[in-house]
C-alpha cells in the first residue's frame, strides 16, 4: 500500500516525436507533470460550465526540473506458478495448480481439485493478476468452470521461498472458498 514511507513510482513514456524530437543530449527544460478531477471529458467543457467555475481541479503536481530524455526501458515480464497441496475445507487434501505470464510463453492456467468438497475447478480465462512485492503475494482474477458450471475466481498466493511454508487461496462465486498454508508443493513469483 504506497504511503509517505513506501510511496509508489509513476513512469509515463512520451513519444519523443511529440516534444520536438529532442536527441538524448538535448536538454528539457522545466518539465512538469499535474493530475486533474474533472466532471467533464478531457477538452468538453462549455463556456457556461466555465463561467461557472465548472472546471478542471488540480489535484497534485511536480514543477520544475530538468532533465534529458531516456531511452525507453524494456519491460519486464512476471511470472507466477504454484503446485502442490493444501488442506481440503471439509477434509483431506486439495490439490492445486496455477501458471500465469505477462510473456505469453505459456497460455494461462489454474485448476483446483477438493474431492471431499465436491470442487472440480479448471480456470478459463484471467482477467487480471496483480503482484504485491512487498507481501510477495500474487492475486489473480478470472472465469472458469466447477464441475462444469461457470465462476469467478480470485486466487492469492504467496512465494514459498520468501514466505514459507507459501500460502494458497481460492474463492469460487459458488461459495466454495479454501485458504491455508502449503501442506507440499511449491509457489514461485518472479
Amino acid at each position: 500500500m504506497p504511503s509517505a514511507s513506501n510511496p509508489c513510482t509513476l513512469t509515463i513514456n512520451v513519444n519523443v516525436a511529440d516534444v520536438g524530437h529532442p536527441t538524448s543530449s538535448s536538454l528539457l527544460e522545466e518539465v512538469g507533470s499535474y493530475s486533474f478531477a474533472s466532471a467533464h471529458q478531457s477538452g468538453a467543457t462549455t463556456n457556461p460550465q466555465a463561467e461557472a467555475d465548472n472546471v478542471p481541479l488540480e489535484i497534485d503536481g511536480v514543477c520544475c526540473y530538468n532533465t534529458r530524455p531516456q531511452p525507453p526501458q524494456p519491460t519486464q515480464c512476471r511470472q507466477a506458478n504454484g503446485n502442490g497441496h493444501v488442506p481440503g475445507k471439509n477434509s483431506g487434501e486439495a490439490q492445486f495448480n496455477f501458471h500465469q505470464d505477462d510473456c505469453g510463453l505459456q497460455p494461462p492456467n489454474a485448476a483446483v481439485t477438493d474431492p471431499n468438497s465436491g470442487v472440480n475447478f479448471q480456470s478459463a480465462q484471467m482477467t487480471s493478476v496483480t503482484y504485491d512485492d512487498v507481501a510477495h503475494t500474487v492475486t489473480i482474477v478470472g472465469t472458469g468452470t466447477d464441475n462444469g458450471s461457470p465462476v469467478a475466481f480470485t486466487i492469492v498466493a504467496a512465494d514459498t521461498a520468501l514466505m514459507p511454508p507459501g500460502m494458497f487461496s481460492i474463492t469460487l462465486s459458488n461459495g466454495y472458498i479454501n485458504r491455508s498454508n502449503l501442506l507440499d508443493g511449491t509457489i514461485e513469483l518472479q
